[in-house]
């Protein structure tokens, strides 16, 4: 039989192949197959802060972002099921300023800082990022650009320059 903390390393191990995130708190519960059976399986919830006593439903109530969960066979360490949610894949601010600072150069217009940069979500108590939208040369008048990066894709949406 394997070890809680084995366990927790054969989920951090999966999570890291995946390319997705294993943030603590965690939350470990053995498992039996009948009330006083042998152990028979580890179940490992990530982001446990997020986790309601009782009802899954809830589980939005505290911390949010990606959550995921494991079920690990206590005897062999083979993983039963692994599932993720909030989870979205989108690219970083400085690859977002990168992606603006190449378009920039291609079109001989200027990207000076200060940087004005903000990340938008689909709805205000969503988790789920929507867009970059970038502002060179901020708050000062001349020599703006403005992009607006798809979060998820990195595609430009939309660009601008303004000279005066």
């Amino acid at each position: 039989m394997i070890e809680r903390n084995q366990a927790i390393e054969i989920a951090r191990k999966r999570s890291a192949e995946n390319g997705c995130a294993f943030i603590e708190p965690l939350k470990v519960f053995l498992r039996r197959k009948w009330r006083l059976g042998t152990p028979s399986r580890f179940e490992i919830w990530t982001n446990a802060s997020c986790l309601a006593r009782f009802f899954e439903f809830w589980k939005n109530a505290g911390s949010r972002g990606t959550r995921a969960r494991f079920v690990i066979d206590a005897k062999t360490g083979e993983i039963l099921f692994e599932g993720y949610s909030g989870l979205q894949a989108m690219i970083e601010q400085d690859q977002a300023i990168e992606i603006a600072r190449k378009r920039a150069a291609e079109n001989n217009w200027g990207f000076a800082e200060p940087l004005h940069v903000v990340l938008y979500r689909y709805k205000w108590w969503s988790d789920t990022p929507s867009r970059f939208e970038i502002w060179t040369n901020a708050l000062k008048r001349g020599g703006n650009s403005r992009f607006v990066i798809d979060a998820k894709t990195g595609e430009i949406l939309s660009e601008a320059f303004m000279p005066y």
